[in-house]
């Protein structure tokens, strides 16, 4: 049981690590003078946001889901985390 909890620690913390960037370049979207790695990332952001279906969302709308995706699965990753 104890070697799940670590397991679900970690995939929790790799998700909220993974919305990280998408929050970045969703928020970058809204600025057109963002430089160009951001821009490469407002790419890759636009093609998780059409996958998952959060395309008919404005990009303010999408970056604050991430952040909140990413809050949520952080508190996750810290509470089933085990306790000795």
């Amino acid at each position: 049981m104890v070697f799940l909890a670590y397991l679900f620690t970690v995939i929790f913390s790799l998700l909220a690590l993974a919305t990280l960037p998408l929050s970045l370049a969703a928020f970058a979207s809204l600025n057109p003078g963002a430089p160009n790695l951001v821009l490469l990332l407002e790419v890759v952001e636009g093609q998780v946001a059409r996958y998952v279906g959060l395309a008919a969302f404005g990009a303010f709308t999408r970056g604050m889901i991430y952040v909140m995706a990413g809050v949520l699965l952080t508190a996750l990753a810290a509470w089933i985390k085990p306790r000795r």
